[in-house]
């Protein structure tokens, strides 16, 4: 249970958090790595009290110790020496699950570094910094899947204001775990798949965040921009220097997967159609301000079942 309350000075605006923030219950708010980016975040979280749990407290008393101790052996002036906080730890999340580092660390830095990446206009470092995060998700996965899952769907179910990027991990997952289980499915088919997956909807980013918090149906400004995110996604991904077919035409028709067989697709409807059922998966897991999250079953029931109500082929 959580044993020590953050004053409103110990929540910094616009830096990685050095532990998981939880409610007086114990409910995850965020997670360790992530950034509050707005003064309205971080009133709502103080409005809701915020907590870390009782070896965090020890931790955080010791690493602001510690900070405080190399200040004023620096000779700091009193006013920075007052404001002090202890450092987030900067995580590989490949690098801490290989030497049995925290999952839950990592998990937060790679959710925090994928979010920044998918917010922000295509850069001309897109391509090598995707490579890399993708590589780390595949290694959290590859080292302990159960765990990654785990957080995953408690992520997507507890802390709607980082949805998108969230979500997007959870069916990245979803289509390589499925994909590793489909015998017929190539190697080489494996990493266009997982990026496809973590950039399906990153024309529409914040707009997915604001969405899952909205109480009313989309605006007739916010429905354009949800019909066209596929084609705008895969735009993007060009823009940013991205020439794999496989990838970009998976983004561009993972909503219009026909339903069929799926070995009887194409190599990119194949993809396409991963990716559109584990969407369908993810989305039902999570609630929504006007509708609460469906069960595990029933979510499986609906990416079971096809567009005719049939069972979907593999």
């Amino acid at each position: 249970m959580p044993a020590y309350q953050l004053s409103p000075e110990e929540l910094r605006l616009g830096h990685p958090t050095p532990f998981a923030l939880r409610d007086a219950s114990g409910h995850l708010l965020m997670a360790r790595g992530t950034v509050i980016d707005s003064d309205e975040h971080r009133l709502q979280l103080l409005a809701r009290g915020v907590f870390i749990d009782e070896q965090d407290g020890v931790s955080f008393r010791r690493a602001l110790a510690g900070k405080l101790d190399s200040m004023l052996h620096q000779n700091q002036v009193l006013g920075k020496i007052a404001q002090a906080q202890p450092d987030a730890p900067a995580v590989d999340a490949a690098t801490s699950m290989r030497k049995g580092g925290d999952p839950l660390a990592a998990f937060g830095s790679l959710q925090m570094h994928l979010g920044k990446l998918l917010r922000e206009p295509p850069q001309a470092d897109f391509m090598p910094r995707l490579a890399r995060l993708e590589a780390e998700l595949t290694a959290l996965v590859s080292a302990d899947a159960d765990s990654v899952l785990l957080m995953l769907i408690d992520a997507t179910t507890s802390e709607l204001r980082q949805y998108s990027v969230t979500h997007a991990m959870l069916v990245a997952v979803v289509c390589e775990l499925a994909a590793r289980n489909l015998p017929q499915w190539p190697a080489e088919w494996l990493q266009p798949l997982r990026c496809a997956a973590l950039t399906m909807n990153m024309a529409m980013t914040a707009l997915q965040d604001t969405l899952a918090l909205q109480p009313v149906p989309p605006n007739p400004q916010q429905r354009a921009q949800i019909d066209r995110h596929a084609e705008r996604s895969a735009e993007l991904l060009q823009l940013a220097g991205v020439d794999d077919p496989l990838w970009i035409e998976a983004v561009r028709h993972h909503h219009a997967a026909p339903p069929g067989p799926l070995a009887e697709m194409p190599p990119v409807r194949q993809l396409a159609r991963l990716i559109q059922r584990a969407d369908i998966f993810a989305a039902r897991l999570s609630p929504r301000s006007k509708r609460a999250a469906l069960s595990g079953a029933a979510a499986a029931k609906s990416t079971y079942l096809d567009e005719r109500q049939q069972a979907a082929a593999a």
